[in-house]
């Protein structure tokens, strides 16, 4: 029914992904060989060599000018005074290291997140590619974050051009766009590569993601069991990219394909979405893990020029601080429909749907509006909403 909605000419996955996998793992391992080597110079890292292991890490975080955004009335820090100096504090973890404090966020940031596949080398478009767009608010006022997640199919009209949402690139960018559709302001942007993704979940000790039923797709390699399913991150990016998801009957032993095709597709990432932010937020980090978090991912994150290193432990330390039971999602899913335009196949969403989705991100609709879980179509293969 919903067949048109894929890709005319589906990635191949296979030994490339295998590949991705493989290299991914590799590089982690040699972080950890870093990682041990540091283990000798501990002596080093407690007199606060860990604030300037840090500082060098900032240097490898790709910033890029990106259009579109607004002024943030206070951004995350993005300059670090020297250690040592009176205008910085300092926090002495549990292990001993010193490593220094950075401000707190004083008001909401609307923050777009970007998911991204494999990056062409030496490109400097922002968006291109984009697989999961979402906008997050930080509202420190209210003690909530908001996050809004948006097909990447879905059919913007700007400015006179028409096109998927994923396919505003440049001249409009992402970040205008977006701001356009749903009459908000955005502040900051971070992309992040999947093999960030990959590292997040690997290093907050994977997601918990249960199925009715046994699952597969061929295309991918992702496979479950009936029951609750620790995912690494390897496991849970297989199964964010499904486009191929089948579910057994275990009366007949029969395998059926989901017959949503993309739009079950983004009501899983969708649902995975949520499961990680809350198993990411809910990890009890030491200042110590928190440096290992960002500096294991800084090579796949893109941000914006407003951004760095510290701003970026700024909005964890803000998401910590508020509180997983206090994030609340929203999706556009109950006002999608597919329609074919200009030969693209594509997904509409009405006015209304939008404007009530927008309405929650800004924490101006009732609190029972929040946490649905996202809404799908009769056939979807879905996990239960419960958590594990």
């Amino acid at each position: 029914m919903f067949d048109h909605l894929d890709d005319p000419t589906p990635p191949e996955l296979g030994d490339r992904f295998h590949d991705r996998v493989v290299g991914a793992a590799q590089r982690r391992q040699r972080r950890a060989r870093v990682m041990f080597g540091s283990v000798a110079l501990l002596p080093l890292l407690i007199v606060g060599g860990l604030a300037l292991y840090l500082r060098d890490q900032a240097g490898e975080l790709r910033r890029v000018e990106v259009a579109g955004l607004a002024p943030a009335d206070t951004s995350p820090a993005t300059t670090t005074p020297p250690a040592g100096s009176e205008t910085t504090a300092a926090t002495v973890d549990a292990s001993g290291a010193v490593v220094e404090d950075v401000p707190p966020i004083a008001t909401p940031l609307n923050i777009l997140v970007v998911g991204v596949d494999r990056r062409p080398p030496g490109s400097e478009v922002t968006g291109s590619r984009a697989d999961t767009i979402a906008v997050v608010r930080i509202d420190p006022d209210r003690g909530r974050v908001g996050v809004l997640s948006l097909p990447r199919d879905l059919w913007v009209e700007h400015e006179g051009i028409g096109r998927r949402l994923n396919a505003f690139t440049e001249d409009p960018g992402l970040v205008e766009v977006v701001s356009s559709l749903l009459a908000v302001d955005i502040h900051h942007y971070v992309e992040v590569d999947f093999e960030g993704f990959e590292s997040l979940i690997d290093l907050a000790g994977g997601v918990s993601v249960p199925f009715d039923t046994a699952v597969r797709d061929s295309q991918t390699g992702f496979t479950a069991a009936p029951g609750c399913n620790e995912l690494s991150g390897s496991d849970a990016l297989a199964y964010a990219r499904s486009r191929r998801l089948e579910s057994l009957d275990a009366t007949t032993g029969r395998w059926s394909p989901d017959p949503t095709s993309d739009l079950g597709r983004v009501a899983r990432q969708q649902d995975l979405t949520q499961r990680i932010y809350r198993d990411v937020l809910s990890a009890n980090y030491s200042t110590t893990d928190e440096v290992r978090l960002l500096t294991n991912v800084v090579d796949d994150i893109t941000v914006d020029t407003g951004l760095d290193l510290d701003g970026l432990r700024a909005i964890l330390n803000a998401a910590q601080l508020i509180g997983p039971e206090h994030v609340q999602f929203y999706d556009l899913n109950a006002g999608l429909t597919s329609e074919t335009i200009q030969g693209n196949s594509v997904l509409i969403v009405d006015d209304a749907t939008t404007r009530a989705s927008v309405d929650g991100l800004l924490g101006n609709a009732p609190p029972e509006a929040a946490n649905q879980p996202p809404t799908t179509l009769p056939g979807a293969i879905n996990p239960p909403a419960e958590p594990c």
